[in-house]
């Protein structure tokens, strides 16, 4: 299950996330109930997800902070791998196939299957964004595939979203994985019914209000 944000009058949806690993690459796949909602020309108007993980190792599972209102200091940066439904249904995505464009190297400007962090819970920033925290070797490196299990106009079903990174990065805005770790990671995901104009950045719900989700690299 994942639930409104503190004080946002939303419903919650049934969710569930599974992690996997191998030797090279941390595999993510998140579903979510809910109607089908993409629009080719408003990303607004589109459903869209997001997994986030701790870096520093005391930061709170509400964007780095621990109030569940997104108030008061972070207490260390967070990783977030931001999606906007842009391109098509089962098509692959992310910075390893869409390249980078004209911004910043955390972005994918093709599709907006973004590489995020934040210091402050009320602000994201793409990886080496010159407005935040520039970072070491600053990437998108995440691929991704989304799909639906009844992709017509409102049709009832399930949003499918699997995501790959490499365990390690070599940017100091990512969290990096290995075997016999512990990370902390959530999830969030954007119904753009919340609104008449579709989703905006308070109308989500999040697993954060339960605590983080400890993910365990177990030795082979």
């Amino acid at each position: 299950m994942i639930t409104s944000v503190e004080g946002v009058d939303i419903e919650s949806k049934s969710a569930s996330v599974k992690v996997s690993y191998d030797h090279d690459y941390i595999y993510v796949l998140l579903t979510v109930e809910d109607d089908f909602n993409w629009n080719t020309n408003d990303r607004r108007l589109s459903g869209s997800s997001g997994v986030m993980w701790a870096i520093g190792s005391d930061a709170g599972e509400h964007m780095g902070t621990q109030d569940p209102a997104g108030e008061g200091p972070s207490f260390g940066m967070v990783d977030i791998w931001h999606w906007v439904l842009e391109c098509a249904l089962g098509e692959e995505q992310g910075g390893e196939v869409s390249g980078v464009g004209e911004g910043p190297p955390g972005n994918d400007e093709a599709c907006g299957f973004d590489d995020e962090f934040a210091t402050d819970p009320k602000e994201r920033f793409a990886d080496g964004d010159p407005e935040g925290l520039a970072g070491t070797g600053a990437e998108n490196s995440l691929l991704g595939v989304f799909s639906h299990t009844n992709p017509v106009e409102d049709g009832a079903g399930t949003w499918i979203f699997e995501m790959r990174r490499p365990l390690q990065t070599g940017d100091s805005q990512d969290a990096q994985f290995a075997q016999g770790d512990l990370a902390r990671m959530g999830v969030a995901y954007w119904d753009p019914d919340n609104t008449t104009v579709g989703w905006d950045n308070e109308q989500h719900v999040q697993s954060s209000n339960l605590g983080w989700i400890e993910v365990h690299f177990e030795h082979d």
